[in-house]
């Protein structure tokens, strides 16, 4: 076991939120629209478009089906726009960092309900201006550090997921990565075995 003593954040944080606000900006060569403190409004949902049969719904709050042409062909479960909202718990991409710092080590999970307990955060969403991508991006200032997940379609590949982890400090880090998504479809579940089972 690590002698290295876990930290899960910072304690008595006051939880804070920035207001919303969004703007056109130049991003990754192209023009973008961005909301910075996106998690402070109400959820609201989004699509990407893409040059092929590929669908992707995503929630502000990060919940999300995709798939190819019809619902049994989806990589996460085709649900309805309230559940899509409640669904970033256990379906799609999760995150975990362990970050080593000193003797101690700090844990920190991206775009969590419970994130701002913890650390002080600052949140946006990036949607390209054709949207055919998006961007989640969580800056933690309390660490130094900005961890960003995109979507963006691929004729060959289907949905490709990209992440990044920049560090702003001017002191090298030691980062742990745990990553990936959850609630995978099997493939071919038509709809219906979707809705009438129950996957326990």
């Amino acid at each position: 076991m690590d002698s290295n003593r876990i930290r899960p954040g910072l304690p008595d944080l006051a939880a804070s939120a920035e207001a919303a606000h969004g703007r056109l900006c130049d991003w990754r060569g192209g023009s973008w629209y961005r909301i910075t403190g996106y998690d402070g409004l109400a959820p609201f949902l989004t699509t990407l478009v893409s040059d092929c049969d590929l669908w992707l719904y995503v929630a502000s709050t990060g919940g999300l089906t995709a798939g190819r042409s019809i619902p049994s062909q989806a990589l996460f479960p085709y649900e309805t726009v309230d559940r899509l909202f409640r669904s970033h718990t256990h379906t799609g991409p999760l995150t975990v960092l362990r970050i080593h710092d000193g003797d101690h080590i700090r844990m920190w999970e991206p775009f969590a309900d419970d994130g701002r307990l913890r650390y002080e955060l600052r949140r946006a969403l990036y949607k390209h201006e054709l949207g055919c991508e998006l961007w989640f991006e969580e800056h933690n200032v309390s660490l130094g550090i900005t961890f960003r997940y995109g979507w963006r379609p691929s004729r060959h590949f289907g949905w490709v997921r990209t992440c990044e982890l920049v560090n702003g400090g001017q002191t090298p880090l030691t980062v742990e990565i745990l990553d990936g998504v959850r609630n995978l479809m099997p493939a071919g579940v038509e709809k219906e075995l979707q809705d009438a089972f129950s996957c326990l």
